[in-house]
């Protein structure tokens, strides 16, 4: 199990039967990004989800207060703000912005910056926002999971 299978799972338990609100970040430039979004679809269908595609401007979404919100995925959001010149600044607020309304905020993103790469300019900066908007998050959180290998691992807080 991936972590974005075991930030479903979690989510539609904290929904109990209520649904939960999922945001999809991803946006398809090519038909096989199509295939992938296609698969995503198939996956979540009979799923208590209430799938909004959002690939920038989190402060736009609509959401009931109280709700549970599951926002896939952070890398992303991130990439779309970068390489759409949209407005990185924007992503931190509408982390916020989101986390006010929900009752839970489920945020799926990757670790970055362990490999031991050394990048070019561009990835690196990407690397380092990502790296930047995680610690951000996980400061956010009350609770924050790292999933290795299938496996959750707690990092902060008393999970679930």
């Amino acid at each position: 199990m991936g972590k974005s299978t075991w930030a479903e799972d979690l989510a539609l338990e904290l929904a109990k039967d209520g649904p939960v609100h999922y945001i999809a970040t991803f946006k398809p430039v090519d038909a096989e990004d199509a295939l992938v979004i296609a698969r995503h679809k198939k996956a979540r269908a009979g799923r208590n989800f209430a799938v909004t595609e959002k690939h920038q401007g989190l402060e736009a979404v609509v959401i009931p207060p109280g709700a549970v919100v599951m926002l896939e995925d952070l890398p992303n959001l991130l990439a779309n703000e970068v390489f759409d010149d949209g407005d990185v600044s924007s992503i931190l607020p509408g982390l916020k912005f989101l986390k006010a309304l929900a009752e839970h905020f489920i945020i799926v993103t990757n670790e970055v910056g362990s490999d031991g790469t050394v990048y070019d300019a561009l990835t690196g900066n990407y690397v380092e926002a990502l790296s930047f908007l995680n610690r951000q998050a996980a400061c956010l959180s009350d609770v924050v999971v790292e999933v290795v290998c299938g496996f959750p691992q707690m990092i902060k807080g008393d999970g679930p």
